[in-house]
């Protein structure tokens, strides 16, 4: 059969074109409709030249979905409609196989078990053992040391900080990563290819289409990286005491030496203090990530 293929120069109406032949070619219903929305799609896809080949042949692409329920039909009618007209000639289907991408690159992966056991064994390591290792590392006696050839005692100098930094980086930052992965997994394609249609760069892209989706989960990396920071009191007891390097004194130990010489007006305003400040910065993120919602839901 011999096809006649839509070019770059084919010219289509301004509104949503229904060709008459589709009248008498003994199509379903839902076919022809599904044809008619294929070529009104097929208009934006003219309008950006990675979408024509080097012959000057038009591509698309309209997920099964998203044609469903555009056609409000099931999905098994859609396909059954598409293999109609792909029987007659009428589209030519490629199967990119684009929703199931995250899988694949997962897939194509090496050592992919061990990645993501490498991201979330910090949250299952006690804290007993993290404790264990930091110090053979960084004692003054340690591992650093000896490899450095120096005497740095690392909990009580002005790298002291650094130490509990690179603590808390590697018992949250995989699994921070894995929530950012299953969320830009989320975003609906549909939004990224229309980007592209309208000639979006990366950086366009990340700030008006993947940013607004991802505020949820900013939300919640944020939220819990406050918790977490909150609860790095107990590493730094464990590493340095009561009464550590001035850079690492932080304000629960200031709650808990006062709680131990019954200091309780100090005790009550440091706790009130406390509540405030981490009250203001949950307020300030639901601000943002209403304000974020809103321009999702408006576009």
């Amino acid at each position: 059969m011999t096809s006649t293929y839509l070019t770059s120069s084919t010219r289509l109406s301004g509104y949503m074109a229904f060709p008459h032949f589709l009248l008498g070619s003994g199509l379903s219903e839902t076919a022809m409709l599904a044809y008619a929305l294929l070529l009104d799609r097929a208009r934006l896809s003219m309008t950006n030249p990675q979408w024509i080949d080097e012959e000057g042949h038009v591509f698309l692409r309209y997920p099964i979905r998203e044609l469903a329920a555009a056609l409000r039909r099931s999905e098994m009618t859609v396909k059954t409609a598409l293999a109609a007209l792909e029987e007659q000639g009428l589209i030519l289907r490629q199967h990119l196989g684009i929703g199931k991408l995250a899988l694949w690159l997962e897939r194509a992966i090496p050592m992919k078990s061990q990645l993501r056991t490498a991201f979330l064994s910090p949250m299952l390591v006690p804290i007993a053992s993290v404790i264990l290792v930091w110090r053979v590392l960084f004692h003054q006696n340690g591992t650093l040391n000896a490899w450095l050839g120096a005497n740095t005692d690392w909990f009580h100098s002005t790298w002291s900080i650094l130490m509990v930094l690179l603590l808390y980086l590697w018992k949250n930052v995989g699994y921070h990563t894995i929530l950012f992965t299953a969320a830009l997994a989320a975003i609906p394609r549909t939004y990224i290819d229309m980007a592209n249609l309208d000639g979006a760069g990366r950086t366009r892209q990340f700030y008006t289409v993947k940013l607004p989706f991802l505020a949820p989960t900013i939300f919640f990396v944020v939220l819990m990286s406050l918790i977490a920071s909150m609860k790095i009191f107990r590493e730094v007891w464990l590493l340095t005491g009561s009464y550590p390097y001035e850079s690492l004194y932080l304000l629960q130990h200031f709650m808990n030496n006062t709680f131990r010489t019954m200091d309780y007006q100090k005790l009550s305003a440091a706790a009130l203090m406390l509540a405030v400040v981490m009250g203001a910065l949950i307020a300030v993120l639901l601000a943002i990530e209403r304000r974020l919602d809103r321009d999702t839901e408006n576009e």
